[in-house]
């Protein structure tokens, strides 16, 4: 009976399976376990800024001013632009939180939220960040020397909704309603 001998250097079936499963069980991941990726954080929600109001008011006399009462249904960033006809006269603003008539202006009873009383810009800007909604009084003064007109434009900036961009809508308020009262420049009140 003839016996089968391995020559060196030859692979036998048996030394080749042992080496293939040596080569191939560490490729089944054994003990190294890779964690799964997490997904991508959702996108932040985008501010969009509406316009809530826009308009015009002419006929402002020198040395005196004239309040707007304003309301707005959402919270968010509020801000009124004021831009006027002549350069060489100075109109500066006063913004109240709530309604503020002017018995309660003369007695210094008005809740300030912000002023914008610079002798030089041109337009006056004034908000305030965060505002909740409700009833905000614009008080426009022309401190100039001849009579005026003056444009305004109310912007509110909310949350929004998670969106890839930003964006300019119109929302409906309440107001504005002008004053018929003229106020006189006083003091500034500070917020």
């Amino acid at each position: 009976m003839a016996r089968a001998t391995a020559r060196k250097g030859t692979w036998t079936a048996p030394r080749f399976g042992a080496a293939l499963l040596a080569a191939w069980l560490p490729a089944c991941g054994g003990d190294h376990v890779t964690a799964p990726t997490p997904p991508p954080p959702s996108p932040s929600p985008v501010p969009v800024t509406s316009v809530i109001a826009e308009g015009s008011f002419s006929g402002l006399p020198p040395q005196l001013g004239v309040a707007g009462t304003f309301t707005t249904t959402v919270t968010g960033d509020l801000e009124f632009i004021v831009d006027w006809t002549f350069a060489t006269n100075n109109l500066d603003l006063l913004l109240f939180r709530g309604e503020c008539s002017e018995d309660q202006f003369n007695a210094g009873q008005c809740t300030a939220g912000d002023t914008a009383d610079s002798s030089t810009a041109k337009p006056e800007r004034v908000g305030i960040s965060s505002a909740p909604a409700g009833i905000y009084t614009l008080v426009v003064f022309n401190l100039g020397d001849t009579e005026e007109s003056f444009s305004y434009q109310v912007l509110l900036t909310t949350a929004g909704s998670a969106s890839k961009t930003g964006g300019r809508s119109s929302l409906p308020i309440a107001g504005p309603r002008w004053g018929a009262a003229r106020l006189r420049p006083r003091t500034m009140p500070r917020p």
